[in-house]
């Protein structure tokens, strides 16, 4: 958060430290998303396992990976907005997160 010449933190400045804060704190989805994520891992290795004896048809095992790959898929874009979510709450802080110039990316 960037404080003006008088030591005044803006009403902007201090919504989105406050809405960064919040983003940082309200994952919870993650965790439930992770375990989801192994109980369908778990439900692939069973349908592989009744398949390999028989005794289910492989559409079940087609089934299971498509589940496994959607929560797959929903963990990482979770993880994605939680590091997002994590650096602009830095860059709210006023830590002067600047990405690196091109001059010195060129020595």
């Amino acid at each position: 958060m960037d404080v003006n010449t008088n030591g005044v933190v803006t009403l902007d400045e201090w919504r989105q430290f406050d809405m960064t804060l919040w983003a940082t704190n309200h994952f919870n989805t993650l965790d439930e998303e992770v375990a989801a994520l192994a109980s369908a891992r778990r439900a692939l290795a069973i349908a592989n396992h009744r398949y390999k004896a028989g005794v289910e048809q492989y559409l079940e095992v087609i089934v299971a990976q498509t589940s496994e790959l959607t929560h797959e898929q929903t963990v990482i874009q979770l993880r994605g907005q939680r590091l997002a979510a994590s650096v602009a709450l830095i860059k709210s802080l006023g830590a002067g997160w600047k990405p690196a110039s091109t001059a010195s990316l060129e020595r």
